[in-house]
């Protein structure tokens, strides 16, 4: 079925491209695709007052502990009660043990791990791939147990209170992007970042992940994972925009629209999604940031953690200095 004049399969063509897993991943994910942690223990942190929303997951491994700790002093500032963060390795175990901060010890599929010379289009390592290949796993296994979950990068800065706007009646609430998978971008003036997705416990949504999963046996990103699921499902968005012949015009429809939701539906079930506004869900430094009003500060960086934090020092400099500005007049 075309959508804004290009075949489904043409899209989900370009949007691989670069990002399928070599023979030598294969390979490993047939021979230990699964990762390993304490399910009982997950369930323990993850169980409580569900009036409190989502129950808050992030991955961490012992590279990025510095940007961990702000993470995590973030989350609890803003009133995060129930969250988790799912250490990679003992290191990261040991320490979030030593701070107090509520944690299960993720083993990664370590065939995946060790594939140390094999990069991805955007150049994630093997031990990278092997982490954002279990994140989903986790989630769903969450999902099957009946706990709504929110999926948050560790550069996901979680600033502002975000309940309030995932209190709603959508299935699926997320962080909307304009980058990635560009093919998809193009048609539908953005995609889903699965650096923030808050999902409902139910069985279509199970579903869906599950496919979501089966997707990432053939590709390494579960973000891709995730839209090509979305658009295989033939997903309808109350926006549409029609096909954007330049970046320029895909960039200067998403600007236009920041400050709305962009809600869409998959047919034949009771799944509805929230493209939530990308002016408070803050990625692209092509928005204004406000930041009274901003919920999660998810800033474009580079992948290192040292690049990660010199980027939010940038960010909470030039914004001093503005609210220092603003007050002086």
């Amino acid at each position: 079925m075309p959508i804004a004049g290009l075949l489904r399969s043409d899209l989900w063509s370009a949007s691989i491209q670069g990002y399928e897993w070599p023979k030598e991943a294969k390979d490993a994910l047939n021979d230990c695709s699964h990762p390993k942690f304490d399910e009982c223990l997950l369930l323990k942190l993850a169980s409580g007052n569900s009036d409190q929303g989502h129950f808050v997951l992030t991955f961490l491994s012992k590279e990025y502990l510095p940007l961990g700790q702000l993470w995590t002093r973030c989350a609890l500032e803003s009133g995060i009660q129930r969250f988790a963060v799912a250490a990679t390795d003992p290191e990261t175990a040991a320490e979030m043990d030593k701070l107090g901060i509520p944690s299960v010890e993720v083993h990664l599929p370590q065939r995946l791990a060790g594939l140390v010379q094999h990069r991805n289009r955007l150049g994630f390592s093997g031990e990278s791939l092997a982490l954002i290949y279990s994140r989903l796993r986790l989630v769903k296994f969450l999902i099957e147990n009946g706990i709504d979950v929110l999926s948050c990068d560790i550069d996901a800065l979680i600033i502002g209170k975000p309940q309030p706007y995932l209190a709603t009646e959508s299935t699926i609430s997320f962080q909307r992007v304009v980058y990635f998978p560009k093919a998809l971008a193009t048609v539908w003036g953005f995609t889903v970042c699965a650096g923030f997705v808050a999902y409902r416990a139910t069985l279509e949504v199970t579903s869906l992940l599950s496919r979501v999963v089966e997707i990432q046996q053939e590709v390494s990103s579960d973000q891709l994972a995730l839209n090509l699921a979305l658009l295989e499902k033939d997903v309808h968005w109350n926006m549409t925009c029609g096909r954007f012949d330049s970046e320029q015009e895909l960039i200067a429809a998403f600007k236009a629209n920041a400050d709305r939701s962009i809600y869409g539906r998959i047919p034949g079930t009771h799944i509805t999604l929230e493209a939530l506004p990308a002016s408070i869900f803050w990625r692209h430094n092509f928005v204004p940031l406000n930041p009274q009003s901003n919920i999660i500060l998810h800033p474009n960086s580079p992948k290192s953690a040292e690049g990660k934090l010199a980027v939010f020092r940038e960010i909470m400099h030039h914004e001093r200095m503005r609210w220092t500005t603003s007050a002086q007049r």
